[in-house]
């Protein structure tokens, strides 16, 4: 089967983007692509601009104490597909996901009654 550049064109992306003070950290998922750019008024602008060029499925941004605000309203007036997720549901999920250590030598086992490590090693 060949990948034809229209149909690479045509894959919806899913972009993530961590927000700070003054950087956002932009990753497209499906290519692994990762930038930043400046969190202003022009760096917003530019960011638009290069995220046009994808066909995108939606943008997710973690509410970052009002920092996100400025990136927010530039995606609303711009029709793009944008998610703010509370960091709370965000840590949530991500704690969810995680698998226990797998115990070491210098570890103790797993509880029989949980098969979860214990501190101590008693159930």
């Amino acid at each position: 089967m060949t990948t034809t550049t229209a149909s690479i064109e045509n894959i919806k992306r899913n972009i993530g983007i961590d927000v700070s003070k003054d950087t956002l950290d932009v990753y497209v998922y499906q290519t692994d692509q990762h930038w930043q750019a400046k969190n202003s008024t022009a760096g917003i602008r530019s960011l638009l601009s290069r995220l046009r060029r994808f066909n995108i499925d939606r943008i997710v941004v973690e509410a970052s104490g009002g920092y996100e605000r400025r990136l927010v309203e530039a995606c609303r007036g711009s029709d793009l597909p944008l998610v703010v997720a509370q960091a709370y549901t965000v840590k949530s999920y991500a704690r969810t996901q995680r698998t226990p250590p797998r115990p070491t030598s210098s570890m103790p086992g797993p509880s029989p009654s949980t098969g979860w490590l214990t501190a101590t090693g008693n159930s």
